[in-house]
């Protein structure tokens, strides 16, 4: 996946030497993809497929209780800041609805174990909480389904964001935590799936 596709100067030059590098060494070729970004340009100049970059928080998050509303509208009025408060994103949320909406025909599904990047960000973080392992394996089961009935070609693609993004708080490998119970409901979600 390509993250920062903007960021490659000439993405046309990229693919194509890429690709004529794949085929002088006897490869079929590359399938590139990348996050959201200007789709029908990209597609030109050689992108095949396209992943969401992260979930919509906006429309994840539980809605702001009396009390905080009464509170923005008091620090609104009296010219102050509130201290930014890290999104906080119950886990359930993210499962209920997703994905946010229907896959295009050249997008890949691709879900979170879990995610804290306050660590990285401070308060403009966002972390998802009451991750488990069992609400994973009910995220990998619908995130198959959706592939299974959305999907017209041989893409049964599911993209895991990630194996190992530690300083983010997402990842399968084993932990102390929940052992290897991530990469298990995953193996069984996948046999089932067969």
């Amino acid at each position: 996946i390509i993250f920062r596709v903007h960021e490659i100067p000439d993405i046309s030059l990229f693919t194509n030497l890429w690709q004529r590098l794949a085929s002088e060494n006897g490869i079929n070729g590359f399938h590139f993809v990348a996050i959201h970004d200007n789709e029908n340009e990209l597609i030109e100049k050689g992108i095949h497929s396209f992943v969401q970059k992260q979930p919509e928080r906006h429309k994840l998050n539980n809605l702001p209780t009396i009390k905080e509303k009464i509170l923005l509208k008091v620090f609104k009025y009296l010219k102050l800041k509130p201290k930014n408060k890290i999104d906080q994103i119950d886990y359930i949320n993210y499962l209920q609805n997703y994905p946010q909406y229907k896959l295009r025909e050249n997008e890949y599904p691709i879900i979170y174990p879990d995610w804290d990047s306050s660590p990285r960000s401070g308060e403009d973080g966002w972390m998802f909480h009451n991750s488990s392992p069992e609400k994973f394996g009910e995220l990998v089961k619908k995130s198959i389904n959706i592939i299974n009935n959305q999907k017209n070609n041989n893409d049964n693609i599911l993209l895991i964001k990630s194996w190992n993004e530690w300083a983010e708080g997402n990842y399968l490998e084993p932990d102390t935590k929940f052992g290897m119970k991530y990469l298990k409901v995953l193996k069984n979600e996948l046999l089932k799936s067969k």
